[in-house]
């Protein structure tokens, strides 16, 4: 009132259907003798969910560069996909010539083994992520020395697919999780 503006300030408010909504909310007094005046609400759900994006993938990070095995760093590591990335499952495997081993899950599991035994043969054979709508599973393979040593499996992403960019997360987050398989596999052989 004294001023006649504020400041742009972050706040959430309820939409008729309940969810919040997280926005940037400012105004300002056109005149100084009428009630008229201009304000904007912005929606910051886009924003906001890139910066959980970007969050989750520098804890990943540091996961990894802190842990010596990749059993050491992974309950932190899925939880972070839980937690930071709205899956409702997420595990690794590794794949070896005598097949698949689960390193560790964390979260509900949904269906037999999440989806991943619909999906392992695809990714083996592709060496590119594959996605189960029946399942709501999404696999995401770790290839090193164009061999398949594993796979990211993270479950129960409702309404279709995920969308590009936290497909794009994924992946990046799935290429780190393959270097340090590379870099701390000494014996060169698969896992």
């Amino acid at each position: 009132m004294a001023t006649g503006r504020c400041s742009p300030f972050e706040t959430e408010i309820t939409r008729k259907d309940g969810d919040r909504v997280p926005v940037l909310v400012g105004a300002a007094r056109l005149s100084a003798t009428r009630r008229e005046g201009v304000a904007f609400v912005l929606d910051n759900t886009d924003r906001k969910w890139t910066i959980r994006r970007l969050k989750a993938e520098l804890a990943c990070v540091d996961m990894l560069a802190e842990a010596t095995t990749l059993a050491e760093g992974a309950d932190a590591l899925l939880r972070v996909f839980q937690v930071a990335l709205s899956w409702r499952s997420a595990a690794l495997w590794s794949s070896s010539p005598q097949g698949w081993r689960l390193i560790a899950r964390d979260g509900v599991a949904v269906g037999p083994e999440d989806g991943f035994e619909f999906l392992s043969e695809r990714i083996l054979e592709t060496h590119a992520e594959a996605w189960s709508s029946n399942h709501e599973t999404l696999a995401i393979p770790f290839i090193v020395a164009d061999q398949c040593r594993g796979a990211l499996v993270l479950t129960g992403w409702s309404g279709g697919p995920p969308d590009l960019e936290l497909l794009e997360t994924c992946r990046r987050i799935g290429n780190r999780i393959a270097r340090f398989i590379e870099r701390h596999d000494t014996s060169g052989t698969r896992h």
